[in-house]
């Protein structure tokens, strides 16, 4: 009799002690969300990611847009754009070379696959993959991956970026 007492006791007060803890781990661990941590550090879309919010890329892609948002200076409000059309989509053909031309080279040396890549960053956009877009170092990376991948984000980046030209309304 008095052996299981003691077993029950002991192993009530045992249990009072972790059991408090193991709650309160709980309450904490609800707070990582599930992919976040590791999962997302190493895949190509992640590398990549880092790799274009380096300086030289950031520098080039902002570049580009620079040397041609001119070409959209006053588009929002003129009414025969699409006269322009053929011309923007034609410097948004080369804003897609230029962005895979720079790319190339990277997937190349990570051993991945440029078509996979933008595969993925697809499948990352329409799923608004979650850490993807809630870290703002990777956004410009958002912002060229729509550019590149959709034309009318496209187009209204260059638009806002013509808007920012000093004296560009005239």
């Amino acid at each position: 009799g008095k052996w299981d007492r003691g077993e029950g006791k002991y192993s009530e007060g045992k249990y009072d002690d972790d059991g408090g803890k193991a709650a309160e781990d709980e309450d904490e661990d609800e707070w990582v969300l599930p992919g976040m941590g590791q999962a997302e550090e190493d895949t190509l879309l992640t590398r990549t990611a880092k790799f274009c919010s380096s300086g030289s890329f950031a520098e080039e892609m902002n570049d580009f847009v620079s040397q041609h948002c001119d070409n959209w200076v006053d588009a929002d409000r003129r009414k025969d754009s699409h006269a322009d059309l053929g011309r923007w989509q034609s410097i948004h053909e080369e804003y897609l070379e230029f962005f895979e031309e720079k790319l190339e080279d990277f997937v190349r040396r990570q051993g991945g696959d440029l078509a996979e890549l933008m595969a993925d960053c697809r499948e990352a956009l329409q799923n608004k993959h979650g850490w993807l877009f809630e870290d703002e170092n990777y956004a410009a990376f958002v912002n060229w991956m729509k550019s590149v991948l959709d034309y009318e984000h496209f187009h209204q980046m260059m638009v806002t970026a013509a808007n920012s030209i000093p004296g560009s309304h005239k």
